[in-house]
């Protein structure tokens, strides 16, 4: 009963701090405080008590986010296509654990709990979703621009500006390149938080002056559109753009991979860049192969890539499962680590598209071609809904024949009915924005310090901490003064000095 009474109450005040307005700092405050009285219960840490703080926790973090983003500061620009750079560079920083907290934070509203916390998602989904339109209209003004990179990384860069940027600057350096197909910044700052704990983290190099891209802690690196995997990873291995009109196959990344004159120069003629896809490096119970081992454990080669599809397959499942993405949960990701360790190897975190859960997804109807997210357009004059933004084949991929493609600019509708728990190939930050991340261990820079070599802990945004800074004290009232003495004197008036009055002459006897 005691537990209850405190979940009660966290959901009264979670409740009224989005009722009407916006939320404040002490609405932030006060759920603090009685969330740190939920987690001192002693029900807290067993049973169906764990889940509930566990959502409760996530709720507060969201509230502080309410209260601590700017949305005219991200979405207010000088040109029409800024927001592109500006609304990225928040999505890779601080997006990915809004999304994680808005989905661990989502579930019933039949308590008062429930109901509070339900509130709470409703008014972060309704930011997010004012924050997708802003990117993708502005992506649309982006590509029209062509594509300017230099705050950015279109995905056909991102081997050129970061792998061999990286590589070049010391001969005796080695990399994986990882893609992890599908995986969002939802699931990558998961993935960071828990390659923590087993000593690896993002390197410094990121922060120097030949690996910064950008303003933000991470590099912006943006897929192919539509941000389907056929189109996006391909653009990725071949360090080229998605050609319109062509279909594209991922059996071939592995040749678009073996020439591709960018990683070309860090192979031998005997041993070209090598990538291996699912059927060669993963056995059939998903663990890494004989072959992948060997793979990144030859010291020999420089540059090695191998994609994992746990994340993207994922996706295919059922919506009602929920998955912890931590090094752990993906079978053949602690091996792979670990040999990369051993062999003195950074590894390039890497995914070729995001995606968007199920959890706000309606039909919008039926279409012909394309897929979920996305649809061909006939000509300029096809009808684009509100939801959806138009681009011209051109700067993105559309279908032979197509005038261009619609691609979805909020995560609230898809095409075609679907039990799938994720789609992609729209045009929102969690599809677009692909994490591209270097990380390493301190056995990187060997005897002789590095400091691009060095390990940082993984970003995390001050809301998650639940940092917020109390809001101002109130004014003190004080009686008004007496009419003489509230103007002021016409000149400056000397305070009176006395002289110290002479000391006794002292009588002699």
């Amino acid at each position: 009963s005691a537990f209850e009474a405190r979940l009660t109450a966290l959901g009264e005040v979670l409740f009224a701090s989005v009722q009407p307005g916006p939320p404040s700092a002490e609405s932030v405050m006060r759920a603090d405080a009685l969330l740190r009285d939920l987690e001192g219960h002693d029900l807290a840490t067993e049973g169906e008590g764990v889940r509930h703080v566990e959502r409760a926790l996530m709720t507060v973090r969201l509230l502080a986010w309410l209260v601590s983003h700017s949305t005219a500061k991200l979405t207010t620009s000088a040109s029409p296509y800024d927001a592109v750079e500006s609304l990225g560079t928040w999505y890779a920083d601080d997006g990915g654990y809004v999304d994680w907290a808005r989905r661990a934070a989502r579930g019933p509203e039949d308590t008062p709990f429930g109901r509070g916390a339900q509130a709470v998602v409703r008014r972060a989904d309704e930011t997010r979703k004012a924050l997708d339109r802003a990117f993708a209209k502005a992506f649309v003004e982006w590509n029209a621009a062509g594509q300017p990179s230099q705050n950015v990384v279109p995905i056909h860069h991102a081997l050129e500006r970061i792998a061999a940027k990286f590589l070049e600057e010391d001969r005796e350096r080695r990399l994986l390149v990882l893609l992890l197909d599908g995986m969002a910044w939802a699931q990558a700052v998961e993935l960071l938080e828990s390659l923590g704990h087993a000593e690896w983290g993002p390197l410094a190099w990121h922060g120097t002056k030949r690996g910064r891209v950008g303003h933000g802690v991470y590099p912006v690196v943006l897929a192919a559109a539509p941000s389907i995997t056929e189109v996006s990873r391909a653009a990725f291995f071949a360090s080229k753009p998605p050609t319109p009109g062509r279909a594209e196959d991922t059996q071939k990344d592995r040749e678009r991979f073996r020439d591709n004159k960018v990683i070309g120069s860090f192979a031998s003629s005997t041993e070209p860049p090598t990538l291996l896809l699912r059927a060669e490096s993963h056995t059939k119970g998903g663990s890494a192969s004989e072959e992948a081992l060997r793979l990144v454990g030859d010291t020999e080669r420089r540059v090695v890539a191998i994609v994992v599809n746990a994340i993207d397959d994922s996706l295919k499942g059922n919506p009602a499962t929920r998955h912890a993405w931590g090094v752990e949960n993906i079978a053949s990701l602690p091996d792979l680590m670990e040999r990369a360790r051993a062999s003195g190897r950074a590894v390039l975190l890497a995914s070729d598209h995001g995606h968007v859960p199920a959890d706000l997804l309606e039909i919008k109807g039926t279409q012909a071609g394309g897929g979920a997210r996305w649809r061909p357009l006939t000509s300029p004059n096809d009808v684009v809904h509100d939801f959806e933004v138009a681009l011209p084949a051109g700067r993105v991929w559309a279908p032979k024949g197509a005038y261009g493609v619609a691609l979805m600019a909020d995560e609230t509708g898809r095409w075609e009915s679907s039990t799938h728990a994720g789609e992609h190939g729209g045009a929102t930050l969690a599809e677009l924005c692909a994490p591209c991340v270097l990380v390493g261990t301190e056995s990187l820079s060997g005897p002789v310090p590095n400091d691009a070599l060095a390990v940082r802990a993984h970003y995390v945004p001050s809301f998650w901490h639940l940092g917020i800074s109390p809001p101002p004290p109130a004014p003190i009232e004080s009686a008004p003064l007496p009419a003489e003495l509230a103007s002021p004197p016409k000149q400056l008036v000397l305070p009176t000095l006395t002289p110290k009055p002479p000391k006794p002459t002292p009588k002699h006897t």
